[in-house]
């Protein structure tokens, strides 16, 4: 599982109830600006810009990596 918002504490906190089944990355794309809503919707908001990568599991990112990877 990862996520992409920018509320890490609650959704790591539900990821962890799977923590068994799922490994968990949280996402922080370095994306976006001061606009939001679907006025502000942009198909490219993540192309070619930088990640952080906040694993919580036991594969660590890589899986997160390859995904980022396979959608450009």
């Amino acid at each position: 599982m990862c996520d992409v918002g920018t509320v890490k504490t609650s959704i790591v906190a539900a990821a962890a109830r799977y923590r068994a089944d799922y490994d968990f990355v949280g996402l922080h794309p370095l994306a976006g600006g001061e606009r939001n809503g679907w006025e502000a919707a942009d198909a490219g908001l993540f192309t070619d810009r930088p990640f952080i990568f906040c694993p919580a599991g036991r594969r660590q990112d890589r899986l997160a990596r390859e995904l980022i990877g396979l959608l450009g």
